[in-house]
């Protein structure tokens, strides 16, 4: 288990791989990012980002020692580690942020977390964001429940829910 030092979001390539990448659906085509460059999945740099949508890059994720995030057009959705880094309302306004706790997670069902997500994400086209302010506890940050609703090409209509994130695919 990692201690407040460590960092949470330091994945190695292997498990980006065998715990994220072989958990999407096969249509999604990833193009890994290292140092801001793109690089063959037999890269020795480590991964810091994914992107799924070739030159468009509308639709990729971000692995970053204080936070991973996926984007998706306009949308951020974070993960935040708040023990090594201070985020304040204005770095977080506008994205969406999963606000449950995660660090007891293994690294494998953080990255099958992020996995089932990005497949809810493959083909959309529209998204809608709302959210609703969670009740403040003492000593923390403005919270938020967030609802989308998206229109994807590719994903079946439902209901999903990831902690204060509910989405509806129409």
């Amino acid at each position: 288990m990692n201690t407040v030092n460590d960092h949470y979001f330091k994945f190695t390539n292997d498990e980006i791989i065998e715990y994220f990448v072989k958990n999407l659906r096969s249509d999604i085509k990833c193009e890994y990012i290292a140092d801001d460059i793109k690089v063959p999945i037999s890269c020795k740099k480590i991964f810091n980002g994914i992107i799924f949508d070739g030159l468009c890059e509308n639709f990729f994720v971000m692995f970053l020692e204080t936070k991973v995030s996926i984007f998706i057009y306009d949308n951020e959705v974070m993960f935040l580690d708040e023990e090594l880094e201070f985020f304040g309302n204005s770095d977080v306004d506008g994205c969406i942020v999963y606000e449950e706790a995660f660090k007891h997670l293994s690294h494998k069902d953080f990255l099958m977390l992020l996995a089932k997500l990005v497949n809810l994400f493959k083909g959309v086209q529209k998204i809608e964001k709302k959210q609703r302010r969670m009740p403040i506890q003492q000593g923390d940050h403005i919270k938020y429940y967030y609802d989308l609703t998206i229109s994807s090409r590719f994903t079946l209509s439902g209901k999903y829910e990831f902690g204060n994130i509910k989405i509806t695919v129409a």
